[in-house]
């Protein structure tokens, strides 16, 4: 009798304990389950803020360059447009566009950078063709219009528009310098400036495929 009462409680007491480690085991699994899921996190937003900490940089150099440029070549403003994708059409083609990503401008003139946002380029081919064949660009306000159908802001009081183009690492123009000029400098003295000019958007081109 005494044997069969020991054996109970021993069966009792083995099956308690079996669903004790059982649950200790679960648990045990559990966290870490939760302690990967942790670490994935905390790889992700590394990745993420390296990103943006990255990116910050490149702006931040970009800027740089831009408020020597206004400076240095006694500019109204000095801007960067970048292509991007916009929409699609019904044929499922897609839509290229341009918005100003960068402008720093000097005391007193305005920011247009909030107006050319998201511009169609459809209009900007032939000016898209002379900027490749040429490296840039320069007119007078006054043929700005006229002569190669731009839709990118304008302000009263700009006389000259130098443009730039600036590619990616495989030869590919993916945005375009701009330079706005009041009266300050007369069209010779802008002419003279322009291998400057493009040396500092070369740079600005190296920190945009960094």
């Amino acid at each position: 009798m005494l044997l069969i009462i020991l054996a109970f409680f021993l069966d009792q007491f083995l099956g308690k304990i079996e669903f004790f480690v059982y649950a200790i085991l679960s648990l045990g699994f559990a966290v870490k389950l939760i302690m990967d899921s942790i670490e994935k996190i905390k790889k992700y937003l590394i990745r993420k803020n390296s990103g943006l900490s990255k990116n910050n940089e490149r702006n931040e150099k970009i800027n740089r360059v831009l408020i020597e440029m206004v400076s240095k070549y006694h500019a109204m403003r000095a801007l960067v447009y970048q292509f991007h994708n916009g929409e699609h059409f019904y044929s499922k083609n897609s839509i290229v566009k341009i918005s100003c990503s960068h402008e720093k401008t000097r005391t007193g003139i305005s920011e247009i950078i909030d107006n050319d946002q998201n511009k169609n380029i459809s209009s900007l081919s032939r000016l898209i063709e002379i900027i490749l064949e040429k490296k840039y660009l320069l007119v007078s306000t006054e043929n700005d219009v006229t002569d190669y159908g731009i839709l990118l802001s304008l302000e009263h009081g700009v006389d000259y528009i130098l443009r730039v183009a600036i590619k990616n690492k495989v030869n590919e123009v993916v945005a375009i310098g701009v330079i706005h000029f009041d009266s300050y400098l007369s069209l010779k003295q802008i002419e003279n400036k322009i291998q400057d000019i493009l040396l500092d958007f070369k740079k600005i081109e190296l920190y945009i495929n960094s």
